[in-house]
């Protein structure tokens, strides 16, 4: 089995190299991925990575951001030119790992279509927030996700983006794929009395790193939504986007934390759990002992 992992990027200078370098180590042979025209160090980054790694680059600076188009596209390139049998349609800040800590392959078959896997978001301490590489650590697990609705998060300031539900994510074969959706949370397939879901794979994703990496993705959605007055944004950019007018991002930012005292709130009612050590962590320890 060979399994591809592709990514779509852009200024991913803070997670892209840990995330190649840990699914490389979870079992993903091969890698494709398209800079969203990147200004910071990201290619430079992919260039280094290019030299240890089976991993093609794809540069695309369209602002137009056809996500689902891109990702399906990519996963028809992973089986042409890289013969993949499966692939994953990966975030920068998104890692996947088998939950008995062996290889993702071993978990996967080739008579698979689309598996589905859930996603779990973490939510850093405040001491993470200050560190680029403070996720690495985290170790707050939403489990139990608070199910406001988008209306309430838009305006309600004491609302906390990472406590949101998160939709799954999937693997797909990419011999009779259809499509591949625009947030990669589900595929179409044309054998489709094959897909499954699987609870052996856990996705956990960081949404939100350091203030200084969520100050420059919100700035550089500032950028978009000049560029393209017409797009409607997502509900998440609209609040962050008021907030960075007002003057009011750090705020903002830090309502996505938690203290110590909160943390346990959070715990006490089943909201998060502690994984310590996460896959990621583990993973780190590792490759630094």
């Amino acid at each position: 089995m060979k399994l591809v992992m592709t990514l779509l990027v852009k200024n991913e200078e803070d997670t892209v190299e840990t995330n190649i370098r840990f699914h490389a180590d979870q079992g993903v042979d091969a890698f494709i991925v398209m800079d969203n025209g990147s200004t910071d160090a990201t290619p430079d980054i992919l260039r280094t990575l290019q030299k240890e790694y089976e991993l093609t680059v794809v540069h695309n600076a369209s602002t137009a951001y056809k996500q689902s188009q891109w990702m399906t596209g990519m996963a028809r390139q992973a089986r042409r030119e890289l013969g993949a049998d499966l692939v994953i349609s990966n975030d920068a800040d998104e890692f996947w790992s088998a939950r008995d800590g062996s290889s993702l392959k071993t978990k996967l078959s080739l008579r698979d279509s689309v598996v589905t896997v859930r996603r779990f978001n973490f939510i850093l301490d405040e001491v993470q927030g200050e560190e680029r590489d403070g996720y690495v650590h985290c170790a707050n697990r939403v489990i139990n996700p608070i199910l406001y609705t988008s209306q309430e998060y838009e305006v309600q300031k004491k609302l906390s983006m990472p406590l949101q539900r998160i939709a799954p994510k999937v693997i797909v074969n990419p011999l009779g794929l259809l499509h591949i959706n625009g947030g990669n949370h589900r595929a179409k397939h044309m054998m489709f009395w094959r897909n499954r879901r699987s609870d052996d794979i856990v996705v956990d994703h960081y949404p939100i790193l350091s203030y200084k990496n969520f100050e420059k993705k919100i700035q550089s959605r500032q950028v978009i939504r000049t560029l393209h007055p017409e797009r409607r944004l997502n509900v998440h950019y609209r609040r962050w986007l008021a907030s960075l007018d007002a003057g009011e991002l750090r705020q903002e930012y830090r309502q996505m934390l938690v203290n110590e005292k909160e943390r346990d709130v959070l715990q006490r009612f089943g909201v998060i759990e502690r994984v310590e050590p996460t896959a990621l962590a583990r993973w780190h320890a590792a490759r630094h002992a």
